[in-house]
């Protein structure tokens, strides 16, 4: 059960690995590692080096595999080097109106407030993987700007147009946080939000990762659409999240001197969830810790209805008379779930049914089915409403981003 590859077919020898488009990437590690660790929990093994990346049924990319090269650090087997043809051109229409109709699946870090969608959600379309993993030609570029004394980072970011824009980083922090937080809400919740976006990007760029302006990484707004999102209050917000990006210039978090995985989401269900349970391996300082300030807050509880047939067709199932939660996380987030004798992990009916979180309880009642979720997002890392919350407390941004990632220090790079 894998969360972002749905299935795969191997013909002539060629790998065929079909995406789910609204899984959010930034919630795991690059697609690159993703797809060699599918090929490596894969029960036919794979033999050929070409594979094909097919989304809505559409080929959007080319990787050639080399499985002699093993990679023990990141214990996947097999590397993978960017393809360089993109097989057919993206069908961005179709997408773009699938997307809308699906915009809860796919806001991960990006909820604006409660029923507020970003305006670039449209745009989350199969370009993020295009740009990902095509251009090899300006993955370098990145590696070579260094954080010079008196000189800012310059950040490179693929947006979804199509365009490739060069942005100093305070210019692009107060973009990424217009996009993922509220500006209403409290400035150290912004200034935690600030640090933990700083350090997430400065690690893309060390990893020689690029950075796109959607959740593929983080969602970056630029002047013209924070204007349209904020209309006569741009100035006012505008100039909160440039004061809380300024006063925390160049402060990251890392842990064991190395920049963490600075993950986030909007808002859990009690309790973050642990690296392990989501990604399948442990990280020291992204561990399940205890956030009940996020029941209070308005993305936390969403009951939606579907119809019975439409779940019975997605899930491929004959009835619905017996869904069993076999098993939850430690923090209350289902594992697995058994469904007229088919077994799914959590993640997978999220995945399929596009559902807030992976806490849910599903009632049938005849035709229909309630699927009542609690938060919103993978849980790992800092939640953003309850940073919000425990800054209402009086928590400053340091407390804020101790509370949330384990054992870690805040410095100045």
């Amino acid at each position: 059960g894998d969360s972002m590859i749905n299935n795969y077919e191997i013909k002539e020898d060629v790998l065929y690995l079909y995406l789910d488009y609204s899984f959010e990437f930034s919630s795991e590690f690059g697609i690159i590692d993703k797809v060699s660790e599918y090929i490596k929990n894969m029960k036919t093994k794979f033999k050929g080096t070409k594979i094909v990346l097919v989304v809505a049924g559409i080929a959007v990319a080319t990787l050639f595999y080399n499985p002699k090269i093993v990679d023990t650090n990141k214990y996947i087997v097999g590397t993978m080097i960017p393809g360089y043809e993109i097989v057919e051109q993206v069908n961005k229409e179709n997408i773009t109106n699938e997307v809308i109709n699906n915009n809860e699946k796919i806001g991960e870090n990006k909820q604006q407030s409660n029923n507020e969608v970003s305006t670039n959600i449209e745009k989350e379309t199969n370009n993020d993987i295009k740009h990902e993993i095509n251009e090899k030609e300006n993955i370098e570029v990145n590696a070579t700007i260094d954080n010079t004394e008196g000189k800012e980072q310059i950040v490179i970011v693929y947006r979804s147009n199509g365009e490739i824009i060069n942005l100093n980083m305070t210019d692009y922090l107060i973009g990424v946080l217009g996009a993922e937080m509220p500006a209403s809400f409290n400035v150290e919740a912004l200034k935690a939000g600030a640090i933990a976006s700083r350090t997430y990007a400065l690690k893309k760029i060390r990893n020689n990762e690029k950075l796109t302006d959607t959740v593929s990484t983080q969602a970056y707004n630029d002047n013209n659409q924070l204007r349209n999102k904020w209309g006569n209050e741009f100035d006012k917000y505008y100039n909160k999240i440039k004061q809380a990006v300024i006063e925390t210039d160049n402060l990251v978090i890392t842990y064991n001197n190395e920049l963490i995985d600075a993950m986030y989401f909007s808002t859990s269900n009690g309790f973050t969830e642990s690296a392990k349970e989501v990604f399948g391996y442990d990280i020291p300082y992204l561990q399940s810790v205890e956030s009940n300030v996020d029941l209070n807050t308005t993305p936390y509880l969403r009951t939606i209805e579907k119809e019975t047939e439409t779940l019975l067709n997605i899930l491929g199932v004959t009835n619905l008379n017996n869904i069993e939660i076999i098993s939850r996380t430690n923090s209350g987030r289902v594992k697995e779930v058994k469904i007229d004798n088919k077994i799914y992990t959590g993640i997978e009916i999220r995945n399929l049914l596009g559902l807030r979180s992976t806490d849910f309880d599903i009632v049938v009642n005849g035709e229909n089915v309630s699927i009542t979720t609690k938060g919103y997002g993978h849980g790992v890392g800092m939640s953003q409403y309850g940073a919000n919350e425990l800054a209402k407390k009086g928590y400053s941004y340091n407390d804020i981003i101790k509370t949330y990632y384990q054992n870690v220090n805040i410095v100045k790079i």
